[in-house]
């Protein structure tokens, strides 16, 4: 008999973003490029599903997406194209 079939529940994959929105500040600019830096808000994604509830070559990931900056005084926008991101995990929690 699987795992699975001695759950009540089959397992689930979640994910949850907390916020919608981020500061960002003017850090590090040239004359010819401007940067900003901050914090983007965290993304947790749950995975309880046992290994027989996961199709073969299944998997998951994350993407990001993001609107124009529009700043606070009226300034003209920035295109979401000149936009990098880099993703850092900050904490892995395998139960089983």
């Amino acid at each position: 008999m699987s795992r699975s079939a001695n759950r009540k529940n089959p397992g689930v994959l979640a994910m949850s973003v907390a916020g919608t929105t981020t500061m960002l500040t003017e850090d590090g600019s040239t004359p010819t490029v401007r940067q900003f830096k901050g914090t983007l808000p965290t993304v947790t994604v749950t995975d309880t599903r046992v290994a027989d509830e996961i199709p073969a070559g299944a998997g998951w990931y994350v993407l990001g997406t993001s609107s124009d900056f529009a700043g606070g005084s009226g300034q003209p926008a920035i295109s979401a194209s000149h936009l990098g991101w880099a993703p850092h995990p900050s904490t892995v929690v395998i139960r089983v």
